[in-house]
């Protein structure tokens, strides 16, 4: 199970908003100063990610949270991302080149590139679809595991 500390900025029945920091592997390297990834990620700066996960502990605007995602959930999205759409492009070009030999057009490429283009748009739109879909199944969002309200969330007394 992948965890991330994160802080809620918005909350509605049963999810919350969070936002964390984004960070890279670079962080944890011994080389990042020397190293030419490092530093354009230094460059880039540090961007905050905000992702709407379940809510059942509870946790309210300003709280600091562990957010998790089970593994498998995550490979197999990180594997639908990116090889559908490649994939798709593939099968595309095959596609615009049978169509190619088939017709006799063996001076041009255009029709390949067309094919592979649509294939590759064609995965993009697949996957959007698809992740909005799993997006509202209980098992494939990420959920808040535990809540820590800090000392400013506290009332007196």
């Amino acid at each position: 199970m992948l965890k991330e500390k994160a802080r809620v900025v918005a909350v509605k029945p049963g999810i919350a908003l969070v936002e964390a920091s984004r960070r890279s592997s670079c962080d944890s390297c011994s080389l990042n100063e020397s190293c030419g990834t490092g530093i354009i990620s230094k460059f880039l700066g540090r961007k905050r990610a905000r992702l709407e996960v379940l809510n059942p502990v509870g946790a309210r605007v300003g709280d600091e949270v562990m957010v998790a995602i089970e593994d498998q959930v995550l490979v197999r999205t990180s594997f639908m991302v990116y090889a559908m759409p490649l994939l798709l492009m593939f099968l595309g070009g095959a596609t615009g080149q049978m169509i190619n030999d088939a017709w006799g057009w063996t001076g041009s490429e255009a029709l390949v590139i067309l094919f592979s283009l649509a294939g590759l748009a064609s995965g993009f739109l697949r996957i959007a679809s698809s992740l909005r879909k799993q997006g509202n199944v209980q098992g494939l969002r990420p959920v808040i595991l535990s809540c820590d309200r800090g000392q400013a969330q506290l009332p007196p007394g």
